[in-house]
């Protein structure tokens, strides 16, 4: 694992050690960069395979092609024995040389010979052409800006921050997507000059010019004629050889167990797997009325089923300090809350242990999401005439709506309620956004608004919800997810924290060989009775409790509500009301007022928007108002390594500390 940066189309020494200075949490065990004519490479890293020898960046025998590389290729033993039998010759033990000799053989081609996670910077020098490459389901992260004939490219925007010629200037479009998906969906970034690399995508700059292109898509499988016994078969051996790939490190290896069903599998089969005894992590609450979000006695009988050396960690509503941090991991507005429980639970780990399995990526292949199931009673009541549902089923849920023991249940109801009515490719827009495009709308400032135009989050969406290929509808919808929601959300958090304690995350459930299976499976087979996740359970039946088997999908989700009506209600209402705050051009400021009273008031799903205008917020400070780049003494800091470092020639190399 590490963090790249670099820049084409002109070469400054001293920028890039200040960007490699902005990555350093994501490598501390070393730092390398490389400038030529044109053009520069940094690396910051996290020794975690070939720790002697694997220093970047990394060249080729005749010094004419370097690369700087961020994550794990799993086959990257099988690449090697085949790069081997055709001549090539490897001075280390790392993936990263894998790589290089892959380029030589088959050029961008070999982007599709690489099974891992990634993010890699390859400049061949011969034909003056710099490549970037980010891997089939975006876990590792890269984003980059053009300017002019310029490139600029890093793990994180706080790197491309630091050419100062940059700025800082907000996307509407993506600020009012973040309102609707809690984060900013692929390419855009909340900076108007600054986008992500997407998922299965290269880029390449050649004199100037930039241009992108699509390496790989999700091509489902369609084992027709397969049965439910084969499909079981099937996915069991490909979630077995993921984990088994994954453990590969030469440091200790940790999984994040939360005690559901993907986390258990995923612990259940490295400790099959592993060659030392397994850590596991898990997190839970300290306050007794949070003790309903707490899945630690599950995540215990799995550790005691497995013999791993298990660890827990209680989280408190007292989290008030961690939050400006977090921001400033992220880069850019990030809404979910669980992303707080993935830092701490990382800075836990990261005292035993440099690498972590967990198990994001089940729901969305098999099934787990109660939406899956809501989509089908949705298509079924939407047919009801609108009458009956405005009249009668309304007036039925009222009453129920008193009753403690419906009101979760009422809560989905009204959900469906409210989406019937939309065409179809906007139902599940409707179901999984924060606010609904009305809700933004009158939320926004007039000027705000005139920005935006017509601009409809729900667009987002419209290249993965192919509805009219006749494909298995609710597989679109798990297709859209992994595309979407997995990428630009769970991935994304996951990354930021973890890494922000140095901690490499690893997520064998989102194997691409294992999604393209399971995403050509039949939704009937692998939600068999509408039971989510039928087909997964079955397949590790002989692995897992029947306890955890069984259990509803709980989901790991903090008590924001509570904690904002109680321990945090002082520090919302100084951030949101603050005059600074209303002052800012993009909302009314009594619309603020009033999503926040909603929710300290109690009603219900409020909490989250208010999570994330304090988010939002919160990141304003950080970076419109200037806080959250390098301290003036660490720049200072890093113009002076800069300055140590003798000139060299073009073609060289440095490797700092």
């Amino acid at each position: 694992m590490c963090g790249i940066c670099g820049m084409a189309g002109f070469s400054e020494r001293d920028l890039l050690v200040r960007m490699c200075a902005t990555l350093r949490h994501r490598g501390p065990d070393g730092w390398g960069m490389f400038c030529d004519e044109g053009v520069g490479l940094g690396s910051t890293r996290l020794a975690v395979i070939d720790s002697v020898t694997g220093r970047q960046p990394m060249h080729n025998e005749e010094r004419t092609i370097w690369i700087v590389f961020d994550g794990e290729i799993y086959n990257s033993p099988e690449l090697r024995r085949q790069l081997l039998s055709k001549g090539h010759t490897f001075r280390t033990a790392s993936d990263t040389e894998t790589i290089l000799h892959l380029y030589e053989e088959k050029g961008e081609g070999c982007l599709q010979w690489i099974e891992g996670m990634f993010a890699f910077a390859l400049w061949d020098g011969r034909q003056r052409v710099l490549m970037l490459a980010r891997d089939r389901i975006g876990i590792k992260p890269l984003h980059y800006a053009i300017l002019g004939n310029r490139l600029l490219f890093g793990s994180e925007i706080k790197a491309l921050l630091e050419y100062e010629s940059l700025g800082v200037e907000v996307d509407p479009r993506a600020l009012h997507d973040y309102l609707s998906y809690l984060c900013v969906p692929a390419p855009r970034t909340m900076m108007k000059n600054i986008r992500k690399l997407r998922p299965g995508h290269l880029l390449t700059y050649r004199g100037g010019v930039v241009a992108t292109r699509c390496y790989w898509e999700v091509q489902p499988h369609n084992p027709d004629g397969r049965t439910p016994t084969q499909h079981r078969e099937a996915i069991r051996h490909l979630m077995e050889d993921a984990v088994r790939r994954e453990l590969r490190s030469d440091s200790p290896v940790g999984v994040l167990l939360s005690g559901g069903a993907d986390s258990s599998t995923v612990t259940a089969l490295a400790a099959t797997y592993s060659a030392e005894r397994l850590r596991t992590f898990t997190v839970g609450f300290a306050e007794e009325e949070d003790q309903h979000c707490d899945e630690r006695a599950y995540a215990r009988h799995i550790a005691g089923m497995y013999g791993t050396e298990h660890h827990e960690l209680l989280v408190s509503p007292n989290i008030v300090s961690y939050l400006p941090r977090m921001v400033r991991f992220f880069d850019e507005p990030f809404g979910n809350p669980t992303a707080i429980a993935a830092y701490l639970i990382s800075e836990m780990a990261k005292r035993y242990v440099s690498v972590v399995l967990n198990g994001i990526g089940g729901d969305e292949l098999f099934g787990g999401y109660p939406r899956y199931i809501g989509w089908r009673f949705i298509a079924w009541y939407a047919e009801l005439p609108r009458r009956l549902r405005r009249h009668t089923v309304s007036r039925i849920l009222d009453v129920m709506e008193h009753d403690p023991h419906f009101n979760r249940l009422i809560y989905r109801f009204r959900e469906f309620d409210r989406v019937a009515d939309m065409s179809r490719e906007r139902r599940y827009f409707g179901l999984i956004s924060l606010f609904t495009e009305d809700e933004k709308r009158e939320l926004y400032s007039p000027d705000l608004c005139a920005a935006l135009g017509g601009e409809d989050s729900a667009s987002v969406l419209d290249p993965y919800l192919r509805q009219d290929d006749g494909s298995d509808p609710v597989n679109q919808l798990a297709y859209t997810d992994v595309r979407a929601y997995l990428t630009d959300n769970l991935l994304t958090y996951f990354d930021r924290m973890s890494m922000a304690v140095s901690l490499e995350t690893r997520v064998p459930l989102c194997d691409h060989r294992l999604v393209e299976y399971a995403l050509g499976i039949p939704s009937w087979v692998k939600m068999r009775h509408l039971r989510p996740k039928y087909l997964m359970r079955e397949a590790v039946r002989d692995l897992l409790p029947r306890d955890t088997l069984s259990r509803r999908k709980q989901g790991f989700v903090l008590p924001v509500e509570r904690w904002l009506r109680r321990e945090l209600r002082v520090y919302v209402q100084e951030v949101l009301l603050d005059p600074s705050t209303l002052r800012r051009p993009y909302f009314r400021g009594d619309r603020i007022e009033r999503l926040l009273f909603e929710c300290l008031d109690g009603k219900r799903g409020s909490g989250v928007r208010v999570w994330a205008l304090l988010i939002l917020e919160l990141w304003n400070r950080l970076y419109l108002d200037g806080e959250g780049r390098l301290s003036q003494k660490e720049k200072r800091e890093a113009r002076a390594r800069a300055h140590r470092q003798p000139v060299l020639p073009a073609g060289s190399r440095t490797f700092g500390d």
